[in-house]
């Protein structure tokens, strides 16, 4: 009996430990798996005191991480992560201690570490009886980088071994370094303006080392690139919230020889009228969300910001919004626009908008649905435009009064854009 016993157990217990042990290995069998590997399968980096860059590439079909077993300021991984086939450079900084010394970089697929790693040692740097050499650089900054006509702003490392300073040419105001001056390893700010020329441009920094010259640093930006389409100037004068958005009410309208400093601050103008009789100002009215040309029998302008954002020589081509002026009764004023280039630049084809698109108060009693009608867009373009250039809105002509019939021009104007136009 006993020994009957025996065999069953012995046979249950082979039973539960075959079932663990084809469990474990279809979850085995079935769990997805990362592929990974770095081409050319390196183990082993050695590196003089001097430092160096390496890139390695990677073949992946997932997600992957790069990282020292320990953390550590000599060596840098850029990018420490990515997913797919991708690659890493790998920065060893100058060693200017007396000891070498050794890391390793450690590789995970997906949540796996692999079994491959990369041993990194680099030799000592001076020893005590030696001087060591003076060096400074700007880490991520050389003659090599290309800097975008967009511009930049990132944070970088000034690497030294003793004071430091860098000086800019009083003439460059596109290029700043904050701080410039330093001991030792230190962050540093660098920033760089867009260029709005179509002319690359470059600067020559002066890098001291104690107060000694050391090295120059010779920088160059890309020229801008502008396309097609590209936007100039954009404005639809939402910062205007004065009177109604109700185009035949007038009360409360704001002239513009009242706006106060942050409106000028948007840099629309107007000319004062210069017709006798008109009052002896600008009649260029502030709205709700727009502006109003002209009064009764004189007229008004509004002249644009110059086009600074644009880069070299261009046609560009504005578009706007204008809408005639009609009583609430249906009087109607005179209905045309005339457009003018003050700069560079010449007005392709007609200087002159007949405005047709006049508000239906009964179908829109406030004249609100007239804005977003396809009529009341119009466009022009103007050839040879530069960053001084302005181009100016005027209704009709200053004078307005007799013979002129209905001796009045009022329009309204709103959201206004300039973009590059084709050569």
């Amino acid at each position: 009996m006993k020994r009957c016993y025996y065999k069953r157990v012995r046979f249950k217990l082979l039973f539960v430990f075959s079932f663990i042990f084809l469990a474990l290995s279809c979850k085995k069998d079935t769990e997805s798996k990362v592929h990974f590997s770095v081409i050319d399968n390196p183990l082993l980096l050695e590196v003089d005191s001097e430092g160096t860059t390496k890139e390695y590439n990677i073949q992946s079909d997932g997600n992957w991480r790069v990282k020292p077993v320990v953390d550590t300021k000599w060596i840098s991984v850029e990018p420490t992560e990515g997913q797919g086939n991708g690659s890493f450079t790998l920065i060893v900084h100058k060693n200017t201690a007396i000891d070498g010394r050794e890391i390793v970089l450690a590789f995970m697929a997906g949540e796996h570490y692999q079994n491959e790693t990369l041993t990194i040692r680099q030799e000592e740097g001076a020893d005590e009886k030696t001087e060591e050499k003076p060096y400074i650089l700007i880490e991520g900054l050389s003659e090599e980088k290309e800097i975008s006509d967009q511009g930049l702003n990132e944070r970088m490392i000034v690497r030294a071994n003793g004071e430091w300073k860098i000086e800019i040419p009083s003439d460059i105001d596109w290029l700043t370094i904050e701080p410039m001056q330093g001991v030792g390893d230190v962050p540093v700010d660098v920033s760089v303006d867009m260029n709005k020329v179509t002319a690359s441009r470059s600067a020559t920094l002066s890098l001291l080392h104690n107060d000694s010259p050391f090295n120059t640093l010779n920088l160059t930006q890309q020229a801008l690139k502008q396309n097609v389409g590209d936007v100039i100037l954009e404005e639809d004068f939402n910062w205007l919230t004065v009177a109604s958005h109700v185009l035949y009410t007038v009360t409360g309208e704001k002239r513009f020889d009242n706006w106060d400093a942050d409106e000028l601050e948007h840099g629309w103008k107007s000319s004062v009228n210069p017709v006798e009789g008109s009052g002896g100002t600008p009649l260029l009215y502030a709205r709700y969300g727009f502006v109003k040309l002209g009064k009764t029998s004189y007229s008004g302008d509004l002249i644009s910001p110059k086009l600074e954002a644009i880069a070299g020589k261009r046609n560009v081509k504005v578009t706007f919004k204008a809408v005639p002026y009609q009583t609430q009764a249906g009087t109607r004023d005179d209905n045309i626009l005339n457009v003018n280039v003050m700069g560079p630049g010449t007005i392709e084809g007609s200087d002159e908008f007949v405005l047709d698109n006049w508000p239906d108060y009964d179908t829109d009693p406030e004249g609100v649905d007239i804005w977003q009608d396809p009529s009341s867009t119009y466009s022009f373009i103007i050839e040879g435009a530069t960053e001084e250039t302005q181009f100016r809105f005027l209704g009709q002509d200053y004078d307005m009064r007799s013979p002129k019939n209905p001796n009045k021009n009022r329009v309204f104007i709103d959201d206004i854009t300039v973009t590059i136009a084709e050569d």
